[in-house]
């Protein structure tokens, strides 16, 4: 039953070198997460699964070209995401945002 649900869901995600939640004696939060939080509000509103991938290092590991720059690791983190049976995965860069309102990820794709 799980596997079924998966295999309908959407999953929306996330990938930043910096933590997901400010630290207990931080004063504010950083724009990634805000971001976060604004996102995880749009995912709830829709039925989405939010992922947050934080990179632990400066990068990542690619099997023949070594290590690649951050940027490059949203590749594989869609990759895992996808093989877990999720129907669709969209990638969101970790300054932007969905408002909470705004319509579906289907309803965008028809309308773009």
């Amino acid at each position: 039953a799980a596997a079924a649900a998966a295999a309908t869901a959407t999953r929306d995600f996330q990938v930043d070198t910096r933590p997901p939640f400010p630290a207990p004696n931080d004063t504010y939060a950083d724009y990634p997460q805000l971001a976060r939080y604004v996102n995880q509000a749009y995912a709830c509103a829709h039925g989405y699964t939010l992922l947050y991938m934080q990179l632990l290092e400066r990068g990542c590991h690619h099997e023949f070209s070594g290590w690649r720059h951050p940027s490059y690791c949203k590749l594989p983190a869609i990759a895992a995401a996808l093989s877990l049976g999720y129907e669709r995965v969209v990638f969101v860069d970790s300054d932007a945002w969905f408002r909470p309102h705004a319509p579906s990820l289907p309803a965008l794709e028809r309308a773009f």
